[in-house]
């Protein structure tokens, strides 16, 4: 199975600001993040408002690319990025001949519909508040004391569709936990006090995001390309 991917298989060097798919396009290849990160759009009141950042190791529009019907979404990278392509039609017949493959393929959409669930529940369940603390605390080294310095993998932006909000409620979100001793200039944050931050978001379970395809397959494709 390994092999057979690696025959259709490509990785592509991408720079910032690139067009991945565009929305109401049939994805011509499954794209797996290898490096960097990515932001899906859409377009609403003629403003382009930014849905979810994907990160390293995760498909992209997966069940579009194996049901062959457009993406709903726009993709383009918000980072340099190092991306693997598999050929959608070559990929396509690959999994209705190969019982493991489609096994894998079928497992990792099941685990994406359960996680997009569990991300709907979250939302409802917590303030953009508590899911910006959490987000802040999960990149934080606690063991390293007072205070936190963190630099944040993408713009402030893309951060409000990571955590399910519009940019205003995010940088009313920042300026609520400032009374908690967190200060953020441009892409740096800093938190003098992990505890209260802590205490903000103790008891609110975070969404895990599903394991990658590209984790268990090990993809290494042919060719590749700077």
């Amino acid at each position: 199975m390994i092999d057979d991917l690696a025959k259709i298989g490509d990785v592509t060097g991408f720079g910032p600001d690139e067009d991945i798919l565009l929305a109401g396009e049939s994805p011509r290849a499954l794209h797996i993040l290898l490096s960097g990160f990515a932001v899906e759009t859409q377009e609403r009141l003629g403003r382009s408002v930014a849905t979810d950042v994907v990160g390293p190791f995760c498909p992209i529009q997966l069940a579009q690319t194996l049901a062959g019907t457009p993406a709903k979404t726009r993709v383009k990278t918000i980072t340099s990025a190092r991306i693997v392509l598999l050929q959608a039609l070559e990929l396509r017949s690959l999994v209705q001949q190969q019982e493991e493959l489609l096994r894998t393929m079928f497992t990792h959409t099941l685990r994406a519909v359960e996680f997009t669930a569990e991300q709907l529940r979250h939302i409802k369940l917590t303030s953009a508040v508590q899911r910006l603390a959490q987000f802040l605390l999960a990149r934080m080294d606690l063991s390293a004391g007072p205070p936190g310095r963190i630099i944040l993998p993408y713009e402030k932006r893309y951060l409000a569709g990571k955590l399910g909000c519009s940019q205003e409620t995010l940088s009313r979100a920042f300026a609520a936990l400032r009374k908690l001793g967190v200060a953020s200039k441009g892409s740096v944050v800093v938190v003098k006090d992990a505890v209260s931050l802590e205490g903000l978001a103790r008891g609110v379970d975070v969404p895990n995001e599903p394991t990658s395809v590209a984790g268990p397959l090990h993809v290494e494709p042919a060719r590749r390309h700077a």
